[in-house]
């Protein structure tokens, strides 16, 4: 193991055993060993670990554990919806709010432009994975620099060079 993700590691560990030992129960309510640590927080944790999360505070924490229960409870339905053709997990961004994460793609919505789209009859398949047509590579992480167009556009290219061509 590398000395820098077991050090994140520990750092999660450190931060969610915090939070446990500052929780304060409800008066009248005793706990038990089993009662500080719920599944949910197992998952958090694990979450804090495989993406190297850190929070300043515990006030911080609780609330980014709250934001990933929530979106972790979205997932689970999304799952067990047998009408979905696919199924979705935890990423990066998991723990962050929905207004977080607009910021941080910089989407500015439309002025009220209509736009004349032309829908090309040879495109119309009910279902088209373009994987298995070797037409995509795989996902990138952009991080925070700003360059989603950089990977939309290059994507875009890839895929329609590797549909004409053939080759990815």
């Amino acid at each position: 193991m590398h000395t820098k993700a077991a050090v994140v590691g520990l750092g999660a560990a450190a931060a969610l055993t915090g939070a446990a030992l500052m929780y304060k129960a409800p008066s009248g309510v005793k706990l038990f060993a089993d009662d500080i640590l719920s599944a949910e927080d197992y998952k958090f944790m694990a979450y804090v670990s495989e993406y190297g999360k850190s929070y300043g505070t515990v006030a911080e924490f609780m609330f980014r554990r709250t934001q990933f229960v929530a979106r972790h409870n979205e997932i689970e339905a999304f799952n067990a919806d047998t009408n979905n053709t696919h199924t979705v997990g935890h990423n990066l961004f998991s723990d962050k709010t929905y207004a977080e994460m607009k910021k941080l793609s910089g989407y500015r919505a439309p002025l009220n432009k209509q736009m004349n789209v032309k829908v090309l009859e040879e495109v119309t398949a009910a279902t088209v994975d373009w994987r298995s047509k070797n037409a995509v590579t795989p996902v990138k992480n952009q991080a925070q620099c700003g360059s989603c167009w950089a990977f939309s556009a290059s994507g875009a290219v890839e895929g329609a060079n590797a549909i004409k061509s053939g080759t990815l």
